[in-house]
């Protein structure tokens, strides 16, 4: 769902997406591939502009999942 006026968002571009990840101000989503070996194994997404942030992180093991985000409190 788009932020700015809530219409619905059809399309992110995570290959193999499974397991969610979101942080306390739901600024951004974090989206594991499940099937890549490791590769390119995190997508973190900027939710007010639907668009990727950086590049797509590698996992030490094959079939990162089920992500949790942790936060730093002030």
């Amino acid at each position: 769902m788009t932020r700015s006026d809530l219409s619905e968002v059809t399309t992110v571009n995570v290959p193999n997406a499974h397991g969610l990840g979101i942080n306390s101000d739901g600024t951004y989503l974090h989206i594991g591939n499940i099937s890549d070996g490791g590769t390119s194994a995190t997508y973190t997404l900027d939710l007010a502009t639907n668009t990727h942030v950086g590049s797509p992180v590698d996992a030490p093991f094959a079939a990162p999942h089920k992500l949790q985000v942790y936060m730093k409190h002030f």
